[in-house]
């Protein structure tokens, strides 16, 4: 189905182009700005918890990253696609008619922490389009994020 790896992430492990990390339970992960993942083991629930990593990506990455939160219960994502929009960054929400359950990302959305919302289906595209452009001054970013009636799409 992809050419990516996936695999569970330890600590210390690198960031490197074609694999995908997945959070182990009952912890947390966060990036060090010298692309090393970090695992913290934590009670709190959720656990793993994206804000978490959103956090510690936009505090890394700044305006050159991109946050996605899907389908998924309760509000966890909110505070890191803040994160992330705060930072100059990026964020992207799966739309009602493609989630399975319509919480995560309504929540985002409703939070004013979203700038795309989109299908399912169409969310890596917008990824691969957005990735040269966050290159570009802000202000080209924030004109190309509009649609033709001056809205996010």
């Amino acid at each position: 189905m992809s050419d990516l790896q996936v695999r569970e992430a330890h600590n210390g492990d690198v960031l490197q182009a074609g694999m995908v990390f997945i959070t182990p339970g009952g912890h947390n992960m966060e990036m060090a700005e010298d692309g090393q993942i970090l695992l913290q083991r934590t009670e709190r629930i959720p656990a793993p918890s994206i804000d978490v990593m959103m956090k510690s990506v936009a505090d890394i990455y700044g305006s050159r990253c991109i946050g996605v939160i899907m389908t998924g219960m309760l509000t966890d994502g909110v505070l890191g696609m803040k994160a992330i929009k705060s930072a100059g960054g990026v964020t992207i929400a799966q739309d009602e008619s493609s989630s399975l359950i319509f919480g995560m990302n309504k929540a985002a959305i409703e939070a004013g922490a979203v700038d795309i919302v989109a299908h399912v289906s169409a969310i890596a595209d917008r990824i691969v389009d957005l990735v040269p452009k966050l290159w570009q001054p802000r202000i080209l970013l924030n004109a190309s994020l509009q649609s033709d009636d001056g809205h996010s799409s």
